[in-house]
């Protein structure tokens, strides 16, 4: 563009033709759009636009002076071929395939089978699908929590110790008796040595110990030896309760999901992931579509209530089942965020991404708009609106460092009400068996009194047992005649 005038001649102004040509005077866009995320597009009753894309669409229509009517669709309307078609689409894709809008209210994924049949603006922020399970709460693991500091061999080394350390004292006290009988001090047996030594261990003192210097050198050797045991467990277990150590799962990506049993995974319905694994995978030979394949397969299609209808469904079904949910990273974390804090942090997103690309505004194929949208998107990027509008609507960062205390539940130390159970419990068995004991002892004695066989034979007389009544007679007669001889 340029001006001329008779005195300076030919000036040129340097105005971008898409400046130019900014204004559209009016002119009538039909859009279309889903409901799907709340901050990717919201739809206010005035017919304005909110949300991230929303705001992105707004601001082309206040720029380009266009006017914007719009039709939103049920469901997760994105878009996916028909069924037993090559190239007709349903949702958003199909709409502007079809020629029925202009361009689309909501986000868009962008595809390479899609690009095809539509046309994008450049993208406008960068997704892909995570992994998104709950840490389940190891109930073994809190019952054990007090045996958890010790490890397996130490606990055997300190018995093992103790009891050579009992040995040795029940040893010098052995010597002792026999090499120097002068003492008048009573031997110590291997049971009181061992006792001896179990009061060590648990820093209890006894109402006897041992006199002499040798022996009581071993006796202060097992007390300097619990201490150490007991330094060392209580450290490790205020550190074992206080720190959270991140749960081990049995899979870490994709494919070895593939190869587990017992967990179950799935998708949003009509999600990128189901449409890329049941369509557009169908015979790739890539990597990534034979691990898709075989999750959709193998663990997808083990139940049919894993594909799920919301976000909200998935990320409840993480919270309350074996299930690992296959979601938009920032739509799935945006969830996450209203969650209590408690249970918020309880879900984790597994490293690696799936599916990665951009999602931008669909247009017609070869659509005219393309190149000015394009242009104007490029200035709201450097002008720092769109950090902005990411900063709005789609930051969803989850604080769960900030409690850093935990405290002591019931689970932590069931373990010490089950041992004192238990302990009552072979307590009135070993008191049960005492007295069936002593009552087997009485019972024996009691049958070897004379007077008592009189009255078992009064008995089996009044009772008409004859039965009894002989036997008693002939263990009589050859009593006496036994005593006779």
């Amino acid at each position: 563009m340029g001006m001329w005038s008779s005195g300076g001649g030919l000036s040129l102004t340097l105005v971008h033709k898409y400046d130019r040509r900014k204004d559209f005077h009016g002119y009538p866009i039909v859009g279309v759009g889903v409901n799907v995320f709340q901050f990717f597009s919201t739809y206010l009753p005035s017919g304005d636009l909110t949300g991230y894309i929303g705001d992105i669409v707004s601001s082309l229509k206040r720029t380009h002076n266009f006017s914007l009517s719009y039709n939103v669709l049920e469901g997760y309307a994105y878009g996916k071929l028909v069924n037993a078609s090559e190239n007709r689409w349903t949702g958003m894709v199909g709409a502007l395939q079809s020629r029925k809008a202009d361009l689309t209210v909501s986000e868009l994924s962008i595809t390479k089978e899609r690009n095809d049949v539509i046309s994008y603006t450049q993208p406008l922020y960068i997704v892909s699908r995570k992994l998104f399970v709950a840490t389940q709460e190891d109930f073994t693991k809190q019952l054990l929590a007090y045996a958890a500091p010790m490890d397996k061999i130490l606990l055997v080394c300190v018995f093992v110790n103790m009891a050579a350390l009992a040995l040795i004292l029940y040893t010098i006290e052995w010597l002792r008796i026999r090499l120097l009988p002068m003492e008048e001090e009573p031997p110590v047996s291997l049971s009181l040595a061992s006792w001896y030594m179990m009061s060590a261990l648990l820093q209890q003192g006894c109402n006897t110990c041992p006199s002499s210097i040798a022996s009581r050198s071993i006796y202060w050797l097992g007390f300097f030896l619990s201490v150490i045991v007991y330094t060392s467990y209580s450290a490790t277990l205020v550190s074992h309760l206080t720190v959270e150590k991140p749960v081990t799962l049995p899979f870490s990506n994709l494919q070895q999901l593939s190869r587990i049993s017992g967990w179950d995974a799935g998708c949003n319905n009509n999600d990128l992931f189901q449409v890329t694994s049941t369509q557009t995978c169908q015979g790739s030979v890539s990597e990534e579509c034979r691990v898709l394949q075989r999750v959709w397969e193998r663990v997808v299609m083990r139940r049919p209530g894993n594909i799920v209808s919301s976000y909200q469904q998935g990320i409840h079904k993480v919270l309350t089942e074996k299930y690992v949910f296959i979601g938009v990273d920032v739509a799935t974390n945006y969830y996450i965020r209203d969650l209590p804090l408690k249970d918020a942090c309880r879900v984790k997103e597994l490293p690696g991404s799936y599916l990665k690309g951009g999602v931008a505004i669909g247009l017609q194929h070869h659509s005219p708009f393309r190149g000015i949208f394009d242009f104007s998107i490029q200035r709201i990027r450097e002008t720092g609106l769109m950090n902005r509008l990411v900063q709005e609507w789609l930051s969803a960062d989850r604080l769960c460092q900030m409690n850093t205390t935990n405290f002591a539940s019931l689970a932590d130390v069931a373990v010490i009400f089950m041992l004192l159970m238990v302990g009552a419990f072979l307590s009135g068995l070993c008191i049960l068996l005492l007295l069936l004991i002593d009552y087997a002892l009485r019972i024996s004695d009691y049958d070897k009194l004379p007077f008592c066989k009189d009255l078992r034979l009064e008995a089996n007389i009044e009772m008409g047992n004859m039965a009894l009544l002989k036997l008693e007679l002939s263990q009589m007669l050859e009593e006496s005649d036994r005593s006779e001889d």
